[in-house]
């Protein structure tokens, strides 16, 4: 749509409405006047062939119809033509000699309403003339109201015409001259309306270019200047503004680049919003800034990392994964994703921050190794001592009782040193093969089963039953040899901190489409404050009681390994007095 400027508008309108108005009063006025001069034309027409009729009467009274020509001698008048008609129709007077007479006056519509006794007034055109004449009769009638004769005035419209023409020429001059000048004023008072309104105008795409503006200068209308004010205020604001912002984009950015954990920022439709150098490194991005798309998929090649990041976005919620990236080199990373709000709590996308672990990782693995080097050569060590150990109780040797209590101690502790390096073995194991373990399909129920089996000794001892509550007919895809010794270190933690004559309840269902074995117990209860560290190696809440028990401070480890290996979670839940709830889920394969 064509757009029109101020003055286009307004000041147009404005001006054809006082143009229409002040036409509307010329207009009536001149038709006012040209009525009242009419008027009074005919007016003057009617005194002076009333003054007429009246000498005329006089004369009939006094001296009869014999001097009436002499009357109408007397009455020569350019602009006035007097004549007297009697009944019959004959003209008996007539005050323009120079002029021809005119025929059948007893059939002029003036004459005929005079001699009727009425008064006569008609206007037509007289061809002979070639003007028309405006014509009023009178009636004169004697004292028994009989009619006498007619007298009849009669003037041209030539000269009233005329002054009508030059009156309406001078209205006409006026309202052409009128018009100009206020369609001069107008444009005048447009611009100067307009003027500082287009500088405000240029001003304000100047303050949209986030440029500094010169201060507008007042102005004598109150709306501009008030409107040209507000703007200097908000350019001032707006420069403010735009420095803060520059410097807090600079700290931004500062913050972002010194980070050595990658930051990246996606929106709803998978569009990076913001990314860090160190991002860049990891992900290998060469080419971010030469596109115009800036879509995840064109830039970030690993279906992996592209999987966490629509789950993310699609779930809303945190999450965190260890994954590798197989890049120029092969990269360990450890990724946590979480929703992107804006100020109003709104979802506009996700934040996923990425940590390169792959030096963690394989400092993890010489750990690992170590371990499990150090576990097989003390292996051998802690069974030569067993087997002197043996050796020294057997009755081939006499030993006092105080010898018997070291080699007693020896043993236990020989035992104990031999279960810590077989976890540890375990351990290492499970991580070194966790890639690599074969999964077959078992019934859940034969599990659990041999997995309580494994446990009834221990549980004898004190007394503990061990319920089971499983789905017959649920097979499902495990390594059953590590799941069956994840509940058997489950069961046997459960055994050792629960008191004697108590229960223990495995649960085994499939919901989901997840695995979920339950072990609940009616033990003393785990804090709060532990739940996080309890699956960390050697971490005991009781250093003390695990040692009686015989616990090595690695069986919740394992289990959480085991559990890893096969892609699930292991939750807890536990109140003091209650006892605890272990749950494994394993997703379904």
């Amino acid at each position: 749509m064509k757009k029109k400027r101020f003055y286009q508008i307004y000041s147009y309108a404005f001006w054809i409405l006082i143009i229409v108005i002040f036409g509307l009063f010329i207009l009536i006025t001149k038709n006012y006047i040209s009525k009242n001069y009419i008027k009074s034309f005919e007016d003057d027409l009617h005194t002076k062939t009333m003054i007429f009729s009246n000498h005329v009467k006089h004369e009939i009274d006094q001296n009869g119809l014999n001097k009436i020509n002499e009357i109408c001698d007397y009455y020569v008048d350019e602009n006035t033509f007097f004549s007297v008609i009697l009944p019959n129709g004959k003209e008996i007077g007539w005050s323009q000699k120079n002029y021809q007479k005119p025929d059948f006056y007893a059939e002029r519509p003036e004459v005929k309403s005079a001699l009727s006794g009425e008064y006569g007034k008609h206007t037509r055109y007289n061809i002979g003339l070639k003007e028309t004449f405006i014509h009023i009769a009178i009636p004169i009638k004697d004292n028994d109201d009989s009619i006498l004769c007619a007298v009849r005035g009669s003037s041209p419209t030539s000269k009233r015409d005329l002054f009508i023409i030059q009156f309406e020429d001078k209205i006409s001059q006026i309202y052409f001259i009128f018009s100009l000048v206020t369609l001069i004023i107008f444009i005048a008072i447009s611009n100067r309306i307009s003027s500082p309104l287009k500088k405000i105008i240029k001003s304000a795409k100047i303050i949209s270019q986030n440029k500094k503006i010169n201060k507008l200068p007042e102005h004598s209308i109150f709306e501009i200047d008030e409107l040209s004010q507000t703007l200097n205020t908000l350019s001032l604001k707006i420069q403010k503004n735009t420095k803060e912002l520059d410097i807090k984009y600079i700290e931004q950015q500062a913050v972002l680049a010194s980070m050595q954990e990658g930051v990246l920022a996606i929106d709803k439709k998978q569009q990076i919003i913001q990314i860090n150098r160190a991002a860049i490194s990891i992900l290998e991005i060469n080419n971010l800034d030469d596109t115009d798309s800036r879509i995840i998929q064109q830039h970030i090649r690993f279906s992996n990392l592209q999987n966490f990041i629509k789950k993310i976005l699609l779930t809303k919620k945190q999450a965190t994964k260890d994954m590798t990236l197989n890049a120029s080199s092969i990269k360990s990373v450890q990724v946590t994703g979480s929703p992107l709000t804006n100020e109003k709590g709104v979802n506009i996308g996700a934040l996923i921050v990425m940590r390169d672990i792959t030096d963690l990782r394989k400092l993890e693995e010489v750990r690992t190794d170590f371990v499990a080097n150090v576990s097989h050569e003390l292996k051998t060590p802690i069974t030569s001592i067993k087997g002197f150990i043996e050796t020294l109780s057997s009755d081939d040797f006499e030993h006092n009782k105080e010898t018997k209590k070291f080699l007693e101690i020896i043993r236990q502790q020989s035992n104990r040193l031999n279960t810590i390096v077989d976890d540890l073995l375990t351990l290492s194991r499970i991580e070194r093969k966790e890639e690599h373990i074969v999964f077959d399909l078992f019934p859940l129920e034969n599990i659990i089963k041999n997995s309580i089996a494994l446990c009834h000794h221990q549980a004898e001892k004190k007394n503990i039953k061990i319920k089971m509550n499983c789905d017959s007919n649920s097979e499902i895809k495990v390594n059953s040899a590590l799941l069956e010794q994840a509940l058997v270190n489950l069961i046997i933690n459960a055994i050792q901190h629960s008191n004697s004559n108590t229960t223990i309840s495995l649960i085994g269902q499939m919901k989901d489409k997840k695995i979920i074995i339950s072990v609940q117990d009616e033990g003393i209860g785990i804090e709060k404050k532990h739940h996080t560290r309890l699956f960390e190696r050697f971490y005991r809440i009781d250093s003390s009681r695990s040692r009686n028990d015989g616990g090595t401070g690695l069986g919740l480890s394992i289990v959480k390994h085991i559990v890893n290996a096969h892609k699930g979670e292991i939750s807890l839940e536990s109140e003091i007095g209650k006892g605890s709830i272990f749950t494994i889920k394993i997703p379904i394969k």
